[in-house]
């Protein structure tokens, strides 16, 4: 069995990103970059709570950001697909946690076995065989529901900041309708950021200083029995359950052929990295995936350039991740999530369109949605993987059960 299945190869790489790359995709880049780095702020204070300091954190973080980068930027460029490489958020609240519990060397341990775990699977061929069983239907419902919340966001302002909102619509629709060449979420953000400046808000400075990461060995020890369940078990079901199975579901809803077996080798190599710089896995990062393939990243066949810009952006910040930080946090969120909310639209529009395109299968659609969407976590797994087994039990144990009745009884 094949660890990582071929893909065009970094022959003409840089011929073919030079021809295919846009401004479309780079503003999709830029999008992800924000919404990811936005959301990774919340982990200072999952590190506190875990018991870490702040200074050994920002560390932690800067190699953990680095080699997501890197990785993204090979997988890109070797694939052609825009498979997006990012940290977890409760990956690394999860990391934190065990921190708290174990010293950091035992913590990196886990991550190391998550890592090794991941590429045994992967070795297996087992992931691709269980894509088989997974109806377009269910992975579609799954999508929707897991984007929900995210696509919500592009009209919540209209509640809280309704000027913000309208004029935030309405430079989308007009943008979409004459100016078909330019990004819209680009003209968005170009906007949102000029009615704040014109109605006075400070905006913050970035003022960027540089940081080395920190390397740390993995110390396996007589507490790994206990790592292992407490940490190498949840992270391995979180890139399985959540991260991985949203990007795969985005890769699908744009007519993408994702090797799950190949995401699962890839999230193995980074569960190895992201433990030498003491946190938890670098893995396919499912919303950002989506940005990256969304229609909003220009035309299908360069879209893939969006993730290497990603993993670039990541790649050259990461040492001033601590400043950037500061930065971000200057803004207002609502502003951050609207933009982010928009740039998902197409990706969740195309989910629940293919979704319901079977009148047949509208039930195990539905029961998929619902269940990503409402954020359950069960025996720590997360609610999409949740959501396609709750869409495959209702597919092939009711519709289609059903179905083969309604034949029986017609004959």
């Amino acid at each position: 069995m094949t660890l990582f299945e071929k893909g065009p190869g970094f022959k003409h790489g840089l011929k073919d990103f030079a021809h295919d790359v846009s401004f479309a995709s780079a503003s999709a880049a830029l999008v992800g970059a924000i919404l990811s780095f936005t959301l990774m702020i919340s982990v200072y204070a999952m590190a506190e709570a875990g018991g870490v300091l702040v200074s050994d954190a920002d560390k932690f973080l800067v190699g953990l950001i680095l080699s997501c980068g890197i990785l993204g930027i090979i997988v890109g460029f070797y694939y052609r697909k825009p498979m997006a490489i990012c940290a977890s958020m409760t990956g690394c609240a999860v990391w934190f946690m065990a921190a708290g519990q174990y010293s950091i060397a035992e913590a990196a341990a886990g991550s190391v076995a998550s890592g090794i775990l991941l590429l045994i699977l992967a070795a297996t061929g087992l992931m691709n065989k269980v894509v088989k069983l997974l109806p377009t239907s269910v992975v579609m419902g799954m999508v929707g529901g897991a984007f929900l919340s995210l696509s919500m966001n592009a009209v919540k302002p209209l509640g809280s900041e309704p000027v913000l909102g309208i004029l935030a619509l309405a430079v989308f629709f007009l943008c979409k309708k004459f100016l078909h060449k330019f990004p819209a979420v680009l003209a968005v953000l170009i906007i949102g950021v000029g009615y704040y400046i014109a109605t006075g808000f400070a905006m913050p400075a970035f003022a960027p200083q540089f940081m080395a990461p920190r390397i740390i060995l993995p110390a396996f020890t007589r507490n790994f029995p206990q790592v292992f369940l407490s940490l190498t078990i949840p992270l391995t079901a979180l890139v399985l359950g959540a991260e991985n199975a949203q990007a795969y579901g985005a890769l699908r809803a744009e007519n993408y052929d994702p090797s799950l077996n190949t995401m699962t080798a890839v999230s193995g190599v980074g569960g190895v990295l992201g433990g030498f710089f003491a946190q938890c896995n670098c893995n396919m990062a499912g919303p950002v995936t989506a940005i990256c393939a969304s229609p909003e990243a220009g035309k299908r066949e360069g879209r893939w350039t969006a993730s290497v810009l990603f993993g670039l952006i990541w790649t050259l910040v990461a040492p001033f991740y601590p400043s950037l930080v500061a930065f971000f946090t200057g803004f207002p969120s609502v502003f951050v999530y609207l933009v982010t909310g928009l740039a998902m639209l197409g990706v969740f529009q195309g989910a629940v369109k293919d979704a319901f395109a079977d009148p047949k299968h509208c039930t195990s659609a539905v029961f998929a949605l619902l269940t990503a969407g409402s954020g359950i976590k069960i025996l720590g797994v997360g609610a999409p993987f949740w959501a396609l087994v709750v869409g495959d039990l209702v597919y092939w144990g009711f519709e289609n059960l059903s179905a083969g009745k309604a034949g029986k009884e017609t004959d």
